[in-house]
Formats: C-alpha cells, sequence, structure tokens
C-alpha cells in the first residue's frame, strides 16, 4: 500500500471519528438551543407568514453514484456480500455499504475498506484526489455544523446575556416585539 493511500486511510479514519462525535455533540446542543430558546422559536414561527407550497413530486432524485464509488463497492460487495460473508453483522454491513454507496459517499465506503482491512482496487491518482475532496467537503460540512447557532450558543464562553442579544440579531427577533407578543398570548415559558 502506497504512503498516499495510507494517508488517506488515515485521514479517513479520522473524519469518521470526528464525524460521530460531531452528530452526537451536535444533536445535544441543538437540543439545549431549542429548549433555552423555545418561547422565541415559536414567535419566529407564528409570525412566518404562511406560503402555499406546490404539491411534492413523487419522483425523488436519486444521486448518480460515481464510476470511482462503482468501482469501491463492487469490490466490497463481493467480499461483504451476506452470502459470502463470515462477518458476524453482515447484514447490516452490507446494509451500510449499500448505503454508502446509494448515496455516493466516498468516504463512507473507503472506511468500510479500512475497517475491514479490505484491500481496495488499484486507484490512480485522479481517483485518489477524489477522494481527498471528498475528505475535504466532509471537514466543510463538520465547520458548517460548528458555526451553527445552536453550536455558538453551547460552546461559548461569553456571557449568556450579551450572547443572547447576539442571537436575537442574528434571528432578525425583535425583542420588544417578541415580549408583547408573549404578553398578547398570554403565553407562558415551559
Amino acid at each position: 500500500m502506497s504512503r498516499k493511500l495510507k494517508k488517506i486511510f488515515l485521514k479517513i479514519e479520522w473524519i469518521s471519528l470526528e464525524i460521530e462525535e460531531l452528530d452526537e455533540l451536535f444533536a445535544k446542543y441543538n437540543k439545549e438551543f431549542e429548549n433555552d430558546f423555545h418561547d422565541e422559536l415559536i414567535y419566529i414561527n407564528s409570525s412566518k407568514t404562511v406560503q402555499k407550497k406546490e404539491p411534492a413530486s413523487a419522483e425523488v432524485p436519486v444521486p448518480q453514484q460515481s464510476l470511482l464509488a462503482q468501482k469501491i463497492y463492487r469490490n466490497l460487495a463481493k467480499k461483504m456480500h451476506p452470502d459470502v460473508s463470515t462477518l458476524k453483522n453482515s447484514v447490516e454491513e452490507f446494509k451500510n455499504l449499500s448505503n454508502y454507496y446509494e448515496n455516493d459517499d466516498l468516504v463512507g465506503l473507503v472506511s468500510i475498506s479500512n475497517k475491514h482491512n479490505i484491500v481496495l482496487p488499484d486507484l490512480c491518482d485522479k481517483e485518489l484526489l477524489d477522494i481527498e475532496n471528498r475528505i475535504l467537503q466532509k471537514e466543510n460540512q463538520i465547520n458548517q455544523k460548528r458555526s451553527t447557532l445552536a453550536w455558538t450558543w453551547a460552546t461559548s464562553k461569553e456571557d449568556k446575556d450579551k450572547l443572547k442579544k447576539v442571537v436575537y440579531q442574528t434571528l432578525n427577533l425583535d425583542e420588544d416585539s417578541f415580549l408583547n407578543w408573549k404578553k398578547k398570548n398570554n403565553y407562558c415559558t415551559i
């Protein structure tokens, strides 16, 4: 295995752990934010104008799998299909593999290969670059979640009263209008 491929495997292992931890924390932080701004979120939702929506199409767009995803998936499927696999949880692992393939998730496909020590087919420099670009996309997704209001609210060391004013500004929430709304509706906090 080349050094470049080893580096990619390590990056993918790191990014997979980072995403797993991030998802747990994000769920916690989002719940905390929703609890702390429960009334404000109801006010914002109640003040939005209701717009008629077009009926949703019955067809859901399916991501087009890249040739690289197909190549890696076929390689892994030959070894991981429940009919040939010796893994205890082969059905679940194959479902994970199929989910990554259906979503054209190269990082997920390579992480399964790494996890089960399955040698990838030979990859050219262009394919390795494509995987590295997908890793960068995952890193951007991580940074986007870390820049949300919920994340900032939960992790900030600033005075919460000062930060609450920033949140109000970000949400375009006028505090006086909000307080009048609460008073007018005899709205009680939880």
